[in-house]
């Protein structure tokens, strides 16, 4: 559980986190013996071992019914669960959205050759977007208004589940829940990694095909001095959805800031990639998911 039921109130809005949505009833699909993976620990807030994959709603009481996944990073060996994943949520709540915290599935599971990469992530994706979209009374959501938000390998995953992952369920269906689109609203994606090929030249085969008009818009925030994952991820992307008519999006790219930055709990606040939150807000609002 990444936390228990509870209410509190901040600034002027009003927020409840409920109880974390398990997503499958069992062992994952695809999953080795309960077992085989190490217990999951959190570690200098670092998430490992996460074979139970989860939800942690964030509900705003006051907004206007737009909800954002958020996808933690942590090179798909772990999660960085504060830092890029209920620290996020806050903030969301603090403009106007719902926000789920997504516990996906680490360290990275065994390649299978009829699954694409990284699958489990993305069946963790694919079925937590389907739950939450199944529960939109309930959360008080407007299902047509829902996003995906990625840090690092989260952005890999936010733009997997935005290009190619969202066509078709990469697992077996077995509840109404899996008949929901997948497909985020809108995606935001920050410091993407692994979406080029090994020489930073083209974006990589896996996400390419589903670049192009049926994709959501796209938010992009990357440091030009990032060592981990090279802004040609952003830029890229950013430049295969010009060609392929992709829908309008934003990308900002910064002088300094490295990689993790999340909101910069870390960083001084004067750094110019400290801003990308406020400018994400605006993007947001010019676009109507929020008021």
């Amino acid at each position: 559980m990444l936390g228990s039921k509870a209410l509190f109130f901040a600034a002027l809005w009003a927020v409840a986190v409920t109880e974390t949505v398990r997503l499958w009833p069992g062992l994952a699909p695809g999953d080795p013996p309960a077992g085989t993976i190490g217990p999951e620990v959190v570690e200098n807030g670092m998430m490992m071992n996460v074979t139970v994959p989860e939800y942690e709603p964030f509900l705003n009481l006051s907004g206007h019914g737009s909800g954002i996944v958020i996808a933690p990073g942590g090179g798909y060996m772990a999660l960085a669960i504060y830092k890029e994943g209920t620290d996020v949520a806050k903030w969301l709540n603090s403009i106007g959205f719902h926000a789920f915290v997504l516990k996906y599935r680490v360290p990275v599971r065994q390649q299978v050759p009829t699954l694409p990469g990284n699958w489990a992530p993305l069946q963790d994706a694919q079925r937590a977007m389907g739950i939450i979209r199944s529960k939109a009374a309930e959360y008080h959501l407007n299902a047509s208004r829902l996003g995906f938000l990625g840090f690092s390998a989260g952005s890999h995953l936010t733009a997997h589940i935005s290009t190619t992952g969202w066509g078709k369920r990469i697992y077996n269906k077995t509840i109404p829940a899996d008949d929901e689109p997948c497909r985020p609203s809108f995606s935001v994606l920050n410091y993407p990694w692994h979406c080029t090929t090994p020489n930073q030249s083209a974006i990589s085969d896996e996400l390419l095909p589903g670049i192009g008009p049926t994709q959501p818009p796209a938010f992009f925030s990357q440091a030009m001095n990032d060592p981990a994952a090279p802004c040609e991820n952003s830029l890229l992307f950013m430049t295969e959805m010009k060609k392929r008519n992709a829908p309008l999006s934003e990308l900002h790219l910064w002088p300094d800031g490295g990689h993790g930055y999340g909101l910069c709990q870390n960083l001084p606040k004067t750094h110019e990639v400290c801003t990308w939150p406020q400018r994400a807000e605006l993007w947001f609002r010019s676009n109507g998911w929020i008021q």
